[in-house]
């Protein structure tokens, strides 16, 4: 290809300053020398210096025809030194440098005789991935004043590391912003259940005499139910510590799913005092027995039929259906209460998130998180599906050993 007349001119005049060639022993030097500018710009930078280096390193001309490389390069790159020799190969579309190309051609560089440093990737044959550092630099070539030196190193392993870093540094990051979260939740969800145990008390204590049999025990149920609330914020914060700190490996065994689910419901029932009620089905339920993990998925179904009646109304309808099936299991639990709204529904699985519409409704904003968790633990997907004012669906899906 021929140079046009103006840029030769002006790479001939940037020439004229640069200085004599330098020894090069090492990789490390040679980089080096790259942007001091003492490498050799005349005829004595030839194969004999470029193939002593264990980098790859080739070098190519103003029309980006290659011109030559080392036994590194075509090693790499996996490309016959042939193909070099007979000028088939041009870095402009060059294809092991998967689209990184104009990022090694640059006209400007070879007229400004400057020197440019960048970092690219390289993916392999087989699928890896490769990261380079390349040097380029302007320089004389066999007494071609129109090439361009590009020494690759590679950087692989320090950008891994590097990645590690940063994803140690993140999850640090992480986990001091959950604590602090943590310490605000137990802060807040305490003070309620803990002032109520103070007043009520304060009250019997001062009226024990004269405060007759049925308010005592009305009393007393508020202390008994904001002890439970406080044990429940208190095992909330243990699961979450364990997610945490221990981690948590299902302990499988043989589940009575019929007896199981039943049992699930009474507790449910039990534990809110609402007047309502819950129907559960089951569908081609023949295979009964199932494996899982009996703690981990009552947690996360009595945490979702707890939801459930609590953001219904005085007289709730809950429908829980059962499916069985021999690859997977599938639990819906169908609500008629509040709903989510749809700028909720994608976080109401973070942990500490509450929906907007939650009011005064007590809770810690882990039950979600923890029930999302539990269920990936077991391989399986929690999903949603809700709209405000019509209810809400939860459907729980867990695979079968």
């Amino acid at each position: 290809m021929q140079i046009k007349n103006d840029i030769k001119e002006k790479i001939v005049i940037k020439n004229s300053g640069l200085k004599e060639p330098a020894k090069i022993k090492t990789d490390h030097v040679f980089r080096q020398s790259l942007f001091e500018e003492e490498l050799p710009q005349a005829d004595g930078m030839d194969m004999s210096i470029i193939d002593a280096l264990a980098s790859p390193v080739f070098v190519y001309g103003i029309d980006g025809a290659f011109l030559a490389a080392n036994k590194a390069f075509c090693d790499f790159f996996q490309i016959n030194p042939e193909d070099i020799f007979i000028g088939s190969l041009n870095v402009k579309s060059f294809s092991k440098f998967k689209n990184e190309n104009c990022r090694f051609y640059d006209e400007n560089l070879l007229i400004d005789r400057e020197t440019a440093k960048f970092h690219f990737s390289c993916t392999k044959e087989n699928g890896d991935i490769s990261w380079f550092e390349a040097f380029k630099k302007p320089l004389v070539w066999k007494s071609r004043d129109d090439t361009m030196l590009c020494v690759l190193s590679d950087v692989t392993e320090s950008k891994m590391e590097k990645e590690r870093l940063a994803c140690l540094l993140a999850k640090e990051k992480e986990k001091s912003s959950t604590k602090a979260l943590l310490i605000s939740m137990i802060s807040h969800e305490l003070k309620s259940p803990l002032n109520v145990i103070l007043s009520v008390s304060e009250l019997n204590e001062m009226y024990s005499e004269t405060m007759c049999k049925k308010n005592k025990e009305k009393n007393l149920g508020m202390i008994k139910s904001s002890i439970s609330r406080i044990n429940s914020i208190l095992c909330d914060v243990s699961l979450l510590n364990q997610i945490g700190l221990e981690g948590i490996v299902p302990n499988m065994c043989d589940v009575n799913i019929r007896l199981f689910c039943e049992g699930i419901v009474e507790e449910a029932k039990e534990s809110n005092k609402k007047n309502g009620d819950i129907f559960l089905e089951f569908h081609n339920a023949s295979k009964t027995m199932i494996k899982a993990d009996e703690k981990i998925l009552r947690h996360v179904l009595l945490n979702i039929l707890s939801n459930a009646i609590k953001y219904c109304g005085p007289e709730y309808i809950i429908n829980f259906d059962v499916f069985v099936k021999n690859d997977e299991i599938t639990f819906k639990v169908k609500d008629d209460g509040i709903g989510i709204s749809s700028a909720d529904i994608p976080h109401i699985f973070n942990a500490f998130y509450r929906a907007g519409n939650s009011g005064n409704k007590c809770g810690s904003g882990l039950g979600l998180y923890i029930a999302k968790t539990f269920t990936q633990l077991h391989g399986g997907s929690i999903a949603v599906q809700s709209e405000p004012g019509a209810g809400t669906t939860f459907s729980v899906a867990i695979p079968l050993p």
